[in-house]
């Protein structure tokens, strides 16, 4: 079985990953409640690691979060916590 704390090294970045991380980070330093960007980390792994290959029918991997999408959700995170 494989151990559950193996998943930090082989975390890899990717561009849609790497601009959520960024704007997380960018909220925790103006919000009462930060987010824990190692849990993101962590679920951003096992979607990638179970739903990778799974793609839409616009042919696109349902992984991907358009821009919009998640400025919206970073923003309505941020007003519950300030």
């Amino acid at each position: 079985m494989e151990d559950i704390s193996s998943w930090k090294e082989k975390f890899e970045i990717c561009v849609y990953a790497k601009k959520l991380l960024d704007k997380l980070e960018y909220l925790n330093t103006k919000v009462k409640n930060p987010v824990d960007i190692e849990e993101v980390k962590k679920g951003i792994y096992y979607a990638r690691k179970y739903h990778g290959s799974q793609m839409r029918q616009s042919g696109r991997s349902v992984l991907f979060v358009p821009d919009r999408s998640r400025d919206y959700a970073c923003r309505v995170c941020s007003r519950r916590s300030a």
